[in-house]
């Protein structure tokens, strides 16, 4: 049995800005957030009242499980954050997510939760044996928000089970899968750097490899963007990342195999979009010399069997040339 569990986070605000001398003293302070045996010691970061409590908070949290034996099974969650009264959502993170203090109040009870209960559930989850990888775009951002709210709960006493069982699993980068690193040098985004040569005094320029966006990633594999309102919802930024971990890890489509996940992919995707052909799927491929020229091959794919359930709920007249699905296929053998 293989279970993987994609996750993200919505956040209040960007993390503050570590100490450090230069930037490459602050990085390395910040790989420290992410180091058990740093945690432990009497020096760590996260021993400082002031990175906690300036450590902006989780306001959405979402993640699906996902068995790649039992599709339709996948467990997919997501739940907004009750933050207390002295929490303030910055406006530049209300202009990435549209994620306000009155669209949360005005959930219904069963869609937002206390962080205590969410990490909960979501902890439990991940930390589960039969779970085999959490994967996550630029996970290492989202790690410290989990493990920022978890320091705070244990400081309050707000939760039950000891910390640093789950700080552990948190800081122990192999359970962990990072898209953007893992896309980073397939999508090859060139980035230009421009500095002053100190011998000469010349402008030059050379070319580093940048990190992709979840949409870049996903227009590589998937051929377009994703689009629409829903972008940047914790749930739908999962639905993206899992098709590009599978598409990447697996070479398998998620799309069609789970209905609601279907659902998802279909409302960022082009008008009339329709899963693509499942390879896998079995094809019957006749040869009608008698009614057919022998530079022509009819191939005849039948139904497939219920998996995801509708594949499209757009009609056919809504369906483009380049997207539609067809039944019957004509195609010309190469001379």
């Amino acid at each position: 049995m293989v279970k993987i569990c994609v996750f993200d986070t919505e956040t209040t605000g960007k993390p503050p800005i570590l100490p450090g001398k230069d930037w490459k003293e602050r990085n390395q302070n910040d790989n420290k957030l992410l180091d058990i045996r740093d945690f432990n010691s009497t020096s760590s970061l996260w021993k400082k009242s002031e990175i906690i409590d300036n450590w902006p908070s989780i306001i959405q949290l979402g993640y699906i499980i996902y068995d790649l034996e039992d599709t339709e099974n996948a467990k997919i969650f997501s739940k907004y954050v009750e933050i207390p009264e002295n929490i303030i959502i910055t406006e530049g993170s209300i202009k990435v997510h549209h994620i306000t203090r009155e669209l949360i109040e005005n959930q219904p009870a069963e869609k937002k939760a206390p962080i205590g209960m969410i990490l909960a559930e979501f902890l439990n989850d991940i930390m589960d044996p039969e779970v085999t990888i959490v994967v996550g775009h630029n996970v290492q951002f989202d790690r410290k928000f989990v493990i920022a709210e978890l320091l705070r709960l244990g400081r309050e006493n707000k939760l039950t089970e000891n910390v640093n069982h789950y700080l552990e699993f948190l800081m122990d980068n192999r359970k962990f899968e990072c898209t953007m690193n893992l896309t980073s040098t397939i999508c090859n985004i060139q980035n230009p750097v421009y500095y002053k040569d100190k011998k000469t005094g010349e402008d030059k320029m050379f070319y580093t490899i940048k990190p992709p966006k979840l949409s870049e990633s996903y227009e590589y594999y998937f051929g377009y963007l994703p689009r629409g309102d829903e972008l940047h919802d914790a749930l739908i930024d999962v639905v993206v990342c899992l098709r590009v971990f599978m598409k990447y890890k697996y070479k398998q489509d998620v799309c069609g195999k789970n209905v609601i996940i279907t659902e998802y992919i279909e409302k960022i995707s082009p008008e009339g979009y329709v899963c693509p052909l499942d390879i896998t799927d079995k094809i019957e491929t006749i040869f009608d010399l008698d009614h057919a020229s022998q530079d022509a091959i009819t191939i005849i794919i039948p139904e497939k069997k219920k998996r995801g359930g509708n594949r499209s709920k757009t009609s056919k007249s809504k369906r483009g040339p380049q997207l539609r699905r067809s039944k019957r296929i004509r195609a010309l053998r190469k001379k």
